[in-house]
């Protein structure tokens, strides 16, 4: 009897030590994703620490500031953690964000230099309203510059909103000055020999989706706009855009708005583009004709701002001859946004809906949402050909998912 009993205990010590192994593996592997333990290849955190700075944009005009996110040393093996500070005066100080990440550490130079990638906030948001995704492709070789859109932020939309209308024009061109920035950043300074400005995307969250949309080619048609404004109310562009044709027109230095596309204000500079959730009614039928790279949409069918018959109207008339569009069922507008836990300003902001979904697991969606982005970003930008796999001829899908090809 005591010889069992003496077993007993042995193999209860032995249990005892094979569950602290396993948690002490599941707390590295999660440290590691970020997220879950089931997530897809491209969805665990890659293998360079990423470091973060801010940073100003030198234009008079245009005085950007930006968050940068890139593959960093971390000698010390220090944990990678962040919070990242908002202010939107007046009306919200002293916000924050939380995040993986280590402040000002040294740009990992000697494995450069790695693509761009400029990311575009959307209507009311904040360059780190999507830290998930931007530290994520920094821990898999890019190095990723956020602006706030001067305009387009919470307290001045919130404030003046009579003077949104000229991010029609700004937002697109902010990138192009991001894109300088880094032209400069590449040669001179901590991040010399760090960004390869020959490989670039441009990605944005619903506003700054069509902001990244224009940069490629995407021409305004706020005349078809307005045409629809006058059948049926259709959220902020009736109010921010039609009744501001004139000003806007003159912005693009035209005499008066035009009855057909407004100019192009493509950057040849980037390769590819990845709008989450954009606005496409701006566009009309036509407006994105001239969108020629390759192109990755993200998307859920149940967006409470967009109709996801618009998502498939504009993918459709996409000019790009490589186009994808991810699509999440059940999610909503605010799927990539990071979590309530993560972003907790978006509920300061009575955004509640924009940091939760009622039926994914946010979670597991930015899983395999940064699966998407980084395969598909990696397979365009670096030819990484196992990384286009996931776009073959039966390309990834998970519960939940459906991958279109155009």
């Amino acid at each position: 009897m005591k010889n069992v009993f003496f077993r007993g205990l042995v193999l209860l010590a032995l249990l005892a030590v094979t569950l602290a192994v396993i948690a002490q593996e599941e707390d590295e592997t999660i440290a590691r994703t970020g997220f879950r333990l089931d997530a897809p290849t491209y969805g665990i955190r890659g293998e360079y620490p990423v470091g973060t700075m801010v940073m100003i944009l030198s234009n008079e005009e245009r005085p950007l500031p930006m968050t940068v996110w890139y593959p960093a040393l971390n000698p010390d093996g220090l944990e990678e953690v962040h919070t990242y500070p908002i202010s939107y005066p007046p009306v919200f100080t002293d916000l924050e964000a939380y995040g993986h990440a280590l402040f000002e550490a040294a740009p990992d130079v000697s494995n450069g230099p790695y693509p761009l990638v400029v990311f575009s906030h959307g209507f009311t948001g904040h360059r780190t309203s999507v830290i998930h995704m931007m530290e994520h492709l920094a821990s898999w070789g890019f190095v990723v510059i956020a602006p706030d859109h001067i305009g387009m932020t919470a307290s001045e939309v919130l404030n003046e909103p009579d003077t949104f209308y000229p991010v029609y024009y700004t937002n697109p061109t902010d990138v192009s000055l991001v894109i300088d920035f880094a032209e400069n950043m590449a040669t001179e300074g901590p991040f010399a020999g760090m960004i390869d400005t020959e490989h670039i995307a441009s990605t944005g969250h619903s506003a700054g989706g069509f902001a990244a949309l224009q940069a490629v080619g995407g021409q305004l048609d706020l005349a078809g706009l307005a045409v629809l404004c006058e059948e049926t109310y259709i959220g902020n562009d009736c109010d921010l855009a039609v009744p501001f044709q004139e000003e806007i027109a003159r912005i693009y230095g035209l005499d008066t708005a035009p009855d057909g596309l407004f100019p192009s204000l493509a950057d040849d500079r980037i390769d590819v583009v990845i709008p989450m959730a954009p606005d496409q009614r701006i566009f009309g039928k036509k407006g994105l004709n001239n969108v020629m790279v390759p192109t990755l949409y993200i998307v859920g069918n149940q967006d409470q701002a967009i109709p996801f018959a618009d998502f498939e109207e504009g993918f459709a008339s996409l000019g790009s001859e490589t186009a994808w569009m991810v699509v999440f069922d059940y999610a909503g507008h605010g799927l990539v946004q990071d979590t309530c836990e993560n972003f907790p300003a978006m509920i300061a902001f009575g955004l509640f809906d924009m940091c939760a979904e009622k039926v994914w697991d946010k979670l597991r969606a930015h899983d395999l949402m940064n699966h998407y982005v980084t395969a598909f970003l990696l397979w365009q930008l670096n030819g990484d050909e196992e990384a286009a796999a996931v776009f073959g001829d039966t390309p990834d899908a998970f519960p939940g998912v459906e991958v279109i090809v155009k």
